[in-house]
């Protein structure tokens, strides 16, 4: 009975800790790939957004080039950044985040109205001003990667230690179990023997 009893206590302990470990290799999944498409992606946005506005501010002081080939310039790189703004919605922001993408999104529509009006060294004002929120921007990328390598990183020692927990107590198990049917046999032994040797 006692063997059956602690037989099924493995049984239990083998299923909630492979439930245990499916649940963290689930989070640890979905943290890695949030890691890697809201932060490493969101990160290479950040570097073709400074781009396109260093391009923008060349293109605005640009004295060698007439009032179209200015507007052309900066229209082009315009709609390369509305393509990048549709790419970095789509991925997982902090409130932090959204609250200064949605400036940057308002510095860049001032862009195109400062462009239409020809205000080109307002252009390259406002273009400076991009990049440097863009350095904000990017610090709370890395601050926010940080803490979520953090995570993954308490996630995957949690899950080794569960493991290293359940081998010590099916180690703990197996011996109690070898010891129940060391002392059963000798139990047996015992009781095979005649009681009393000297009368044979």
């Amino acid at each position: 009975m006692t063997a059956a009893l602690l037989l099924f206590v493995v049984l239990v302990l083998v299923l909630l800790t492979n439930f245990g470990e499916r649940n963290n290799a689930v989070k640890i999944n979905k943290a890695v790939s949030s890691l890697y498409e809201d932060r490493l992606v969101v990160g290479s946005y950040i570097f073709d957004y400074a781009q396109h506005l260093q391009s923008i501010g060349e293109a605005a002081g640009n004295p060698e080039t007439t009032f179209l080939q200015k507007t052309k310039a900066i229209k082009t790189e315009s709609e390369k950044i509305k393509q990048l703004h549709l790419l970095y919605l789509k991925t997982v922001l902090t409130p932090q985040e959204k609250k200064e993408f949605e400036v940057f999104f308002d510095l860049c529509k001032n862009i195109e109205k400062q462009t239409l009006n020809g205000e080109f060294e307002l252009v390259k004002c406002t273009a400076a001003k991009g990049i440097g929120l863009l350095k904000s921007l990017s610090k709370l990328q890395v601050a926010e990667g940080k803490t979520q390598m953090a995570n993954v990183t308490s996630l995957y020692t949690f899950s080794n230690f569960y493991s290293h927990f359940e081998l010590a107590v099916l180690i703990v198990i197996a011996l109690i179990i070898q010891a129940l049917v060391l002392s059963s046999r000798k139990r047996i032994h015992a009781s095979s023997l005649p009681e009393n040797i000297s009368m044979n």
